[in-house]
């Protein structure tokens, strides 16, 4: 490699220097969002997955209950 051919090559990337820093910042941005798309669905799946699972122990509860109730009928 000769010297001036190295020149070139770094006045090439200083040209295109804040090219690459916008193409990089937008790509950020990007990936910034698209974070935060993946986080809320994320959290809002496991919020609703709890959600489920409490309603599901409530439902388990009230046949507990139920089951309670009916076997104090059979025996009184």
């Amino acid at each position: 490699m000769d010297l001036q051919f190295v020149l070139e090559c770094v006045a090439e990337v200083h040209k295109l220097t804040p090219v690459i820093i916008e193409s990089l910042h937008d790509n950020i941005q990007i990936w910034t969002q698209m974070a935060r798309v993946l986080f809320s669905f994320v959290y809002l799946c496991l919020t609703c997955r709890f959600k489920l699972a409490y309603i599901g122990e409530e439902d388990d509860r009230q046949r507990a209950d139920i089951k309670i109730v009916s076997s104090c009928k059979y025996t009184s």
